[in-house]
């Protein structure tokens, strides 16, 4: 079970279009919903003349899920 809930994928270099009050807002908590999925900021860039970002965020992958089994032998 460690497997099917512990994978994620790293996205880098993502650009994104991102107002001041959000930037600030992912400072103080590094988690944001991208494309519905609930993803790990790691990092950010912010550029305030062009209101777009570039971040890197880890991303919850679920691959493994129903392929992991475990078996008890007695």
């Amino acid at each position: 079970n460690e497997i099917a809930n512990n994978d994620y994928i790293i996205k880098e270099n993502v650009r994104i279009r991102i107002s001041a009050q959000d930037f600030v807002s992912l400072q103080e908590n590094n988690f944001a919903e991208i494309d519905g999925v609930i993803c790990e900021i790691l990092r950010i860039e912010w550029i305030d003349e062009k209101s777009f970002a570039q971040i890197s965020y880890k991303q919850p992958l679920d691959w493994a899920n129903g392929k992991v089994e475990t078996i008890s032998i007695n």
